[in-house]
Formats: C-alpha cells, structure tokens, sequence
C-alpha cells in the first residue's frame, strides 16, 4: 500500500514537474537548446555578486538591492556576464509565460504597466516593483532572472528606461532631499561659536557627531554606494560630506581647532576600520611602506569629504 502511495506521489511531482516546463517559455527555450535554464541564471547571479550588486544569492539580496536603488538611487553601471538567451525575447518570453503561479502572474501584470514608466526615474519604478514582489516571491528563479535582467545595463539601454525629461517636482524634491540627507552643515560665526545642523554644538561633541553622521546607513542618512575591494569583496562607501561654512570674521585659531576634531573623527573611524578588515590598529600601518596596500584601501573605504564656504549671514 505505501509502495503505491509513493508510486502516486512521484507521478503528480513529474507531472507537475512537465506542466511546469511546458508553460515556461525560459524553460522550453534553453531546453531546446541542450542547455540549463537553472544554470544559466545562476552564473548571471554570480556575476551581480562579483560586480557586488549583490551580497549574496538569497531572497532578502534582491529586495537589499531594490531598496538601494529607491533610497540611494543606486543603479547598475557595468554589464552583468551572462547567456544572451537570457536576454533574447526578454519581454515577450516572460509575457508568453502562461503559469498560473503568483511569481508568474506577477511578472506579466509589471510588465503590462511598461508604457507607464517612459521616462520615471528607477526609484519610482523600483518602489513599484518591490510593492509587486513581496520577498518570498524571490525564492522563485524566473523572478531573480527578470529582476536582473531588467536592472542590468544591457537590458536597460535596450527597451530605453530612464531616459529622462525634465524631472516632476516630486522627483525633484526627493532628489534634494537625497543631497540634503549627505550635508552635515557645520557654522562657524564670528563669536567663534559652532553651530551643527543649525544647533549650537560644543567643540568636545563634535568629533561624536561627525561620526555618526558618516557612518549613518538608515534610511535617513547619507547616500552609500557598493564598491568591489580586491581581496576583500563588496564593500559599501558613505556619500556623506561635510560642509563647513565660516564666518569671515571667525578667528584662525578657533577654525584649526574645528579641523583638528574633524580629522580627529576620521582618524578614529579609519582605526575602526582597519580593526575590522585587517586586525591591525590604523596608527600601526600608517606610513609604513609593507603596509601600502592596506592603507589605500582604509582611503578609499573612508575618504574625507569636506566642503568650506563662507559663510552668508
């Protein structure tokens, strides 16, 4: 009797298995071919990890990625390395993708609402597409194909997204908003007082803000974009800046010592940095001719971003 349960159970699992394949379009395509659908876009997944858009393969990966392209407005620049059956008939095969599953539905509904996004910069269009796909949807490999697929540069130049006009003022005010999130507006007046973000800040606190400031990765702060480090793999960059606005009457003196705590700041996230990537404290390898290469990377994971105009008022 079990023998003939499991007999059952293995026939509606191929049976299911073959209604699947005959649906997907993806799935016919590369098996008349002799080749791996599977395959293929697992290699189209490792190179978004090699070109660190990606952390990892997993679901939560994708929607990371999605997140920053719609609040750090984070696009793809290089070309991902993959099939080009993946990207032949790109539209049309999933819109011929005649599965009744959510991922499937899904896919075809985004699709239909092409013509809406002429023009719409991605992080509007991102925010729909994360509103389309819940995260457990991602398990689903078409759906890791479609979403890289229509990221990467390759397809993007194809069908023309983003190619802009005059941005609306939504947009507008969500692209100053963006700039304003990486100022950190310092003041210095001419009573040599300091002012942070508008808020008269003692010098001993400075240091304390300046670093939280660039090391801020909620979604209220500074921009970060994804940088490949040779021998360390994908690291992410802090866009923030420090603007400095000074008094033309402000004394010389109290301007260094406004600089010495901003350097102070650096040198002590730089000494965090190093800790974690190398094990080694920043004072040890700094200026120390072995340790050349580790000292380039600390610059260019943390480089100083400082800003100075006079100040208007």
């Amino acid at each position: 009797m079990r023998l003939v349960l499991l007999c059952l159970l293995l026939c509606l699992r191929v049976d299911v298995i073959l209604a699947q394949s005959e649906c997907d379009c993806w799935q016919s395509k590369f098996s008349e071919k002799g080749q791996s659908y599977r395959e293929a876009v697992k290699a189209l997944e490792q190179s978004a990890v090699d070109e660190a858009y990606l952390r990892d393969t997993t679901p939560q990966a994708y929607y990371h990625l999605i997140d920053s392209i719609i609040y750090r407005n984070e696009v793809f620049t290089n070309e991902l390395k993959g099939s080009i059956e993946l990207y032949k008939d790109f539209e049309q095969c999933f819109l011929n993708v005649n599965c009744d599953d959510l991922a499937s539905l899904r896919i075809r509904q985004f699709l239909d609402r092409k013509a809406s996004y002429a023009y719409v910069s991605p992080m509007f269009i991102f925010q729909e597409m994360k509103e389309f796909f819940p995260d457990s949807l991602f398990a689903d490999l078409r759906l890791r194909h479609f979403v890289l697929c229509f990221m990467d540069a390759q397809h993007i130049n194809s069908v023309g997204f983003f190619r802009l006009l005059e941005p609306s003022n939504k947009e507008r005010n969500f692209r100053d908003a963006r700039k304003a999130r990486n100022l950190l507006m310092l003041e210095l007046n001419e009573h040599d007082s300091l002012f942070v973000e508008g808020q008269y800040t003692p010098l001993e606190d400075l240091e304390g803000r300046l670093i939280a400031h660039f090391t801020d990765s909620s979604m209220t702060g500074p921009d970060w974009f994804w940088v490949k480090v040779e021998g360390l793999g994908p690291r992410r960059i802090s866009q923030h800046i420090i603007s400095v606005q000074v008094h033309p009457y402000a004394s010389y003196k109290f301007y260094t010592m406004v600089h010495e705590r901003i350097n102070a700041a650096y040198y002590r996230q730089r000494h965090e940095l190093c800790l974690r990537e190398f094990g080694m404290y920043y004072y040890d390898i700094l200026g120390k001719r072995k340790y050349r290469e580790e000292q380039r990377i600390i610059l260019e994971l943390l480089p100083i971003k400082i800003s100075e105009s006079i100040l208007q008022k």
